[in-house]
């Protein structure tokens, strides 16, 4: 459908004023519509680079309960701390865009468990392709993530959209945007390093990103 307007004005130059002053405005807005439509960059961690996975909507990182280093043991959301290494994470290239995410503090990696089910860590598995997760770009923002498990095409979900410590992360139908923060996560690098040497750079404090809500 299309839309008709008319307006009707005492002069020529209120006309003239309004026409003018509807431009600016319009101009205004596309600019800042259109002031981020290139494409974010695609995430390239470095070799032995550390990273928190953080959870848009909660500000929680993703950890292994209890600070575990057993086979199986799941993961969940909580409060961060960079001196936990159980929060801290590094991103293995698998090939075809694809990566393993290994916990620092264990050295087992996220496995996808099927659909609404928690994730898990287990020890490295060249063949198994729920080891592999492909990290996506949301939009145009260059620090928000959606990520994808190669074998089952579910994505990191904060279960029920929970917020609170210890909400279970699991895998859920793919449905990464804006409009789903709890499939949007912040990896936030916390130490640089070549893998076996790790953290020949670190931070002292993250930054904690505005809750949406």
């Amino acid at each position: 459908p299309v839309y008709l307007e008319m307006f009707l004005f005492d002069t020529y130059e209120e006309g003239i004023e309004f026409l003018s002053s509807y431009l600016v405005k319009r101009i205004a807005f596309l600019t800042e519509s259109f002031a981020n439509s290139e494409p974010a960059e695609p995430f390239n961690p470095n070799p032995g680079d550390q990273y928190m996975i953080m959870g848009k909507q909660s500000e929680k990182a993703i950890t292994v309960v209890d600070r575990s280093l057993t086979e199986d043991a799941l993961l969940c959301i909580w409060e961060p701390s960079t001196t936990d290494e159980s929060q801290l994470w590094e991103f293995i290239p698998a090939g075809n865009d694809y990566f393993r995410i290994m916990n620092i503090h264990s050295g087992l990696t996220i496995t996808g468990s099927e659909r609404g089910n928690s994730l898990k860590q287990s020890t490295i598995d060249n063949a198994n392709s729920a080891q592999e997760w492909k990290i996506v770009a949301v939009g145009n923002d260059d620090d928000v993530y959606g990520i994808i498990n190669k074998k089952t095409g579910y994505s990191f979900d904060s279960s029920g959209s929970g917020i609170s410590d210890g909400n279970p992360v699991i895998e859920w139908d793919n449905q990464i945007s804006q409009d789903k923060p709890n499939q949007c996560w912040h990896l936030v690098k916390i130490k640089s390093g070549v893998t076996g040497l790790h953290a020949t750079t670190s931070i002292e404090n993250i930054v904690i990103y505005p809750n949406p809500a």
